[in-house]
């Protein structure tokens, strides 16, 4: 818990680089440093860009655990060196990616759902979660994941309808129209 908000507070995310202990000791230790520093492993054939581009940051987390006299302790350093911080490149949580399922199910379009979680998250916080620079292929991801369709009514901004049957049946699609329902707000 308070991982998370240590992340959300500083825009960033921190991975398990290693741990220490554990075998029966009493003792351990995870040594969790910034997703944005380490040594870039290119995959063959893939095109996916690392999110990776220092090898070194000085934001980092130590975290030792005691059982034996039930006590966790904590060092701590979320200062970023060598790189900018950017929501666009923190994972999705598990909380956003069911928020996101739940918009998909209520059968938003892409540019809705961009358009939604801007106005949702963009203000707040000063638009430090991930949700407020979702992007389509993300989107799309999360719909995969959940095995859901995302809805693709939007017109061609060349679309002139001839009757008003048409413009009736295609109303939905012009600008200032759309209603965005009231979804539970959690998670990043």
């Amino acid at each position: 818990e308070w991982k998370r908000k240590a992340e959300s507070d500083s825009t960033s995310s921190f991975v398990v680089r290693s741990r220490r202990g554990f075998e029966g000791r009493g003792v351990g230790r995870i040594y969790y440093r910034c997703h944005r520093s380490g040594v870039q492993r290119k995959r063959p054939g893939s095109r996916r860009k690392t999110k990776r581009n220092i090898t070194h940051c000085s934001a980092f987390i130590n975290v030792d655990f005691r059982p034996s006299v039930n006590e966790v302790s904590v060092k701590y350093c979320l200062a970023h060196i060598g790189h900018r911080l950017d929501a666009s490149l923190l994972w999705f949580g598990a909380e956003s990616k069911r928020l996101v399922a739940e918009l998909i199910k209520k059968g938003l379009t892409t540019r809705e759902i961009k358009s939604y979680c801007k106005m949702k998250f963009g203000s707040e916080n000063g638009g430090k979660k991930k949700l407020c620079s979702i992007r389509q292929s993300e989107i799309s991801a999360i719909a995969k994941e959940y095995k859901l369709r995302v809805q693709r009514r939007e017109c061609a901004p060349s679309m002139k309808p001839s009757s008003d049957a048409i413009f009736k049946e295609h109303a939905y699609c012009l600008p200032n129209t759309v209603s965005f329902p009231e979804v539970a707000e959690s998670g990043r």
